[in-house]
């Protein structure tokens, strides 16, 4: 497919406690490669600049890209989204968590294709809006600190403040039928059906 040439960052969000799965889920391997260098790797094909933000950068010191620390730690996804927006050097920048393996690189590109003149650009999946899935731009700083002086800290909420492109179900089969870009990895259970999905791709 055509691309658009677009600047943009990827943004990583690395800072879970990991307390459901017993272990950094980063780390464990699927095939002969760990989760973040499989992910890592993908995203590499789309771009230039990837931002890891966690609250431990002294654990990514051997991964070559640009790690880091929590600005706002303690506050999940959104703080994490306003740290790696506040270093980004561009103005769209796309979020994924660290426990996501099976992207789907020309979803990606085609919702960079979507971004003209929104600031957001967020899969409708069958499971909702995946905001851990999305495109953000800078305008979004202002709302994030907003919604954080009133102690609320979900992502989704500032979904109607902003010019918002929803990407809907038959966009996404389109080039991910079976959603796999939007399975993350919380518990060993995830890990092992992640294994399965993992062989039969």
């Amino acid at each position: 497919m055509t691309v658009v040439k677009q600047d943009i960052s990827c943004i990583v969000l690395a800072g879970g406690k990991n307390s459901r799965m017993g272990e950094k889920k980063i780390f464990l391997r699927l095939g002969e490669s760990t989760i973040l260098e499989s992910q890592i790797g993908l995203l590499r094909e789309v771009f230039e600049e990837i931002i890891i933000v966690t609250h431990s950068p002294d654990a990514f010191q051997k991964v070559d890209t640009k790690v880091i620390r929590d600005i706002i730690s303690g506050r999940g996804p959104i703080g994490g989204l306003y740290s790696g927006l506040a270093v980004s050097s561009n103005i769209h920048n796309f979020l994924i968590a660290c426990d996501m393996p099976f992207i789907n690189v020309e979803l990606i590109r085609y919702m960079i294709n979507q971004i003209e003149e929104h600031d957001i650009v967020i899969p409708l999946s069958s499971q909702g809006v995946e905001t851990l899935f999305a495109i953000y731009s800078l305008n979004c700083l202002e709302s994030i600190v907003q919604q954080s002086e009133l102690g609320n800290f979900k992502l989704r909420d500032i979904l109607h403040i902003h010019n918002v492109r929803y990407v809907s179900q038959k966009e996404i089969h389109d080039f991910d039928p079976e959603e796999h870009s939007f399975f993350n990895i919380n518990t060993p259970e995830d890990y092992e059906v992640a294994k399965k999905i993992w062989q039969k791709s």
